[in-house]
């Protein structure tokens, strides 16, 4: 199947390319919920039985085969992709790719969210206990959400500061979890006032601060 995702548009300088239109971009779901995908084979002469659903592994970035989701027709109208009783697990990002004779088309994606109730992320805040250099830096831990659906921001010496921020994973295996870690490199004589991480998620703040020193 890689070998055909590479045959997009081989002949587009001389004929019009069919494309796909899948929609929408993100979709937000809770659990046990329903969420439902658009594949538009637009002017490509094929029917919804060409559809595959492909999810892209969020570590790896690779393409995987997944029957999560139910192809349907939708009369008049384009070709759906259904995920029913969805759980965590359905949480990623889905690719619709369709066949017509020796070609293959690929949709530009969808990212499928799938949210608890008021999730309640683990806020870990790591302060050196002693620094050598002129500057420290301070790490925030983030678990149990999205890095995507929140916002890390510093509160150091009643300053607030922003720093920067990136996602990884606990380890290399199928069952790894996704982290936010946000840095933050102040001034190691400030690092004795009071640390605050302050976590933004769907409208609501969830801090965890350190006092050391007096």
């Amino acid at each position: 199947m890689s070998r055909r995702l590479l045959l997009f548009c081989l002949f587009a300088l001389k004929t019009v390319c069919p494309i796909i239109v899948q929609s929408p971009g993100v979709v937000k779901v809770p659990p046990g919920g329903t969420a439902v995908l658009t594949c538009d084979l637009v002017d490509l002469m094929a029917h919804c039985n060409a559809i595959s659903w492909y999810k892209l592994h969020p570590r790896t970035k690779h393409l995987n085969a997944t029957t999560a989701i139910n192809t349907e027709p939708e009369k008049n109208g384009p070709c759906l992709g259904v995920i029913r009783n969805i759980t965590a697990g359905d949480s990623g990002t889905y690719y619709c790719i369709a066949v017509h004779t020796i070609m293959s088309y690929i949709g530009s994606g969808s990212r499928v969210i799938v949210k608890e109730p008021n999730p309640q992320p683990t806020v870990t805040l790591y302060v050196p206990d002693e620094s050598n250099s002129s500057n420290v830096l301070l790490q925030c831990l983030v678990m149990g959400v999205v890095p995507s659906e929140v916002h890390v921001s510093w509160v150091v010496s009643h300053t607030v500061l922003t720093g920067w921020t990136e996602s990884g994973w606990t380890d290399d295996s199928d069952s790894a979890l996704e982290f936010t870690r946000a840095h933050v490199i102040v001034p190691s004589e400030r690092r004795m006032d009071n640390v605050e991480c302050v976590v933004e998620l769907d409208g609501r703040t969830i801090s965890k601060s350190l006092k050391r020193g007096s």
